[in-house]
């Protein structure tokens, strides 16, 4: 574990909740001057606590349905198992792959834009690999709720929310797609970097930002913090509800909202019908949260299964198109 003071906590919750906010707006909510935030976040950058800035997209307004895949993998060696995490790391529609430990191990969320995209990158996974694949499941993330790391602090935290369902929003040009691109590989990535690269003025890359923002496009900007470093494990829980309405269900999600310890809320089409993240001390501490979640809900969760990540291979949020054509571009090339 890493020694935090409360400092480093309040600063770490503050670029949870945006990490484009500006040091001198960080030092005065956590009472230090703007140099020593700044000292503070490059010592937890070079200790791998920050391990990098991200934005969240709503995909949905883009086009995009986000469909999770789990897989259970058979008589592979270690060797076998990289192949494999390499190949999905390589393709673009891949957006995020992680080790697991429970009835499946390994899972990975692909953004599509419809059944022939995820189909293509099934078929190239099977065709190499369909020997080592015992079970699997799939299923489309209908909405995810984000919540910032309130346990890091123990203090009540922003709502940020993805929808993956809503139309396309026709109004989102390649300008618009590019901006997004660059602010997802980068959350920090200044306006002058940005229009110096679209050849657009600075003016014109603030006013695009700011209408994503309003449409719900950009949702928030985070950092990537290690939990692992901050003693915690990641956990994945999915339910299976029964007899439950609008309004109970409601309920059950403002609950996960509070909680500090879940950092993340999903409804899906398959599989589990929601399924949150959660950072836990160790396993006792996840069998007391649990615990707690049957006791109040107990008359509409009907099952549930528990999932451990212990290693992720691979976390973005957005691959543009011209990625993709760049991507396909770069194999043919490899080829000849």
């Amino acid at each position: 574990m890493t020694e935090l003071d409360l400092k480093d906590r309040k600063i770490l919750y503050e670029l949870d909740k945006n990490c484009r906010q500006s040091n001198s707006q960080i030092a005065k909510k956590v009472r230090l001057s703007k140099n020593a935030v700044r000292y503070r976040i490059d010592r937890m950058i070079q200790k791998g606590i920050i391990k990098k800035f991200h934005t969240l997209i709503n995909i949905g307004k883009l086009g995009y349905t986000g469909f999770r895949i789990y897989v259970n993998l058979k008589n592979t060696t270690s060797k076998i198992e990289e192949e494999i995490i390499q190949f999905l790391r390589n393709r673009s529609e891949v957006v995020w792959i992680a080790s697991l430990e429970g009835e499946y191990n390994l899972g990975m969320l692909i953004v599509a834009k419809n059944i022939r995209e995820i189909d293509n990158v099934w078929n190239h996974l099977i065709e190499n690999y369909i020997n080592y694949f015992y079970e699997r499941a799939l299923s489309i993330v209908v909405k995810s709720s984000y919540f910032s790391m309130g346990y890091i602090i123990d203090k009540e935290r922003s709502d940020y929310k993805i929808t993956t369902t809503t139309l396309p929003d026709d109004s989102i040009d390649k300008i618009d797609k590019h901006i997004v691109q660059m602010l997802a590989e980068n959350a920090n990535i200044s306006i002058v970097e940005i229009a110096n690269h679209l050849d657009y003025s600075s003016k014109t890359i603030i006013e695009r930002i700011k209408r994503l923002e309003k449409k719900g496009v950009i949702v928030a900007y985070k950092a990537f913090i290690d939990y692992e470093k901050l003693d915690y494990q990641h956990y994945k829980i999915s339910f299976i509800l029964s007899k439950v309405s609008k309004e109970k269900e409601m309920i059950f999600r403002e609950f996960t909202k509070q909680h500090p310890n879940i950092v993340n809320y999903e409804k899906h089409i398959g599989g589990g019908d929601v399924e949150i993240d959660i950072h836990v001390k160790n396993h006792s501490h996840l069998r007391r949260i649990l615990s707690e979640i049957r006791d109040k809900f107990s008359d509409i969760l009907y099952d549930h299964t528990i999932l451990q990540v212990y290693e992720e291979h691979k976390n973005t949020y957005f691959i543009s198109d011209e990625h993709k054509l760049r991507d396909k571009k770069n194999s043919v090339d490899k080829k000849k």
